[in-house]
């Protein structure tokens, strides 16, 4: 994977380039990871989300609970944390989301781009064109980058 395939529309798509692993993405990618070290944690101080790590393992428990009859009746103590969980787990993947998008564009050179391909890719990433690049490409993007660069 030399270059990362850029959907311009749901079936289109345009090849870019990665950048030269700089000291500056190198230093820009570690920035990222600080700020959503920071932002994850936020979304773990919050209220409602105060639970998640007890609950959590609580849920591990269950599957090596032998007894059946103790196994349901943790379940059913469960439903309503599970809906806490299901929330935690949506608003974590939305921010591993959004900072992997945000990772991408700085590994990207979007120097060969046309001005309204630009002007796209310099929008938020929570904007249409981000939402519909294809995130498994992203991440093997990224982790294409992590690997041949060493960063």
């Amino acid at each position: 994977m030399e270059n990362f395939k850029l959907y311009i529309t749901e079936s289109e798509y345009i090849l870019v380039n990665f950048k030269i692993p700089s000291l500056q993405v190198e230093d820009d990618l570690l920035k990222l990871n600080v700020e959503f070290a920071e932002k994850y944690a936020e979304l773990q101080k919050q209220e409602e989300f105060k639970d998640v790590i007890n609950l959590r393992e609580k849920l591990l428990s269950l599957e090596n609970a032998e007894n059946l009859d103790l196994k349901m009746l943790t379940d059913m103590n469960l439903i309503d944390n599970n809906v806490v969980l299901q929330k935690f787990t949506y608003r974590s993947q939305m921010l591993i989301e959004e900072y992997n998008l945000r990772k991408l564009k700085v590994i990207l050179d979007k120097s060969k781009l046309d001005d309204e391909t630009k002007k796209k890719f310099d929008s938020s990433v929570n904007s249409e064109f981000w939402r519909m690049q294809n995130i498994e490409e992203v991440n093997n993007a990224l982790e294409f980058f992590r690997k041949k660069f060493r960063i």
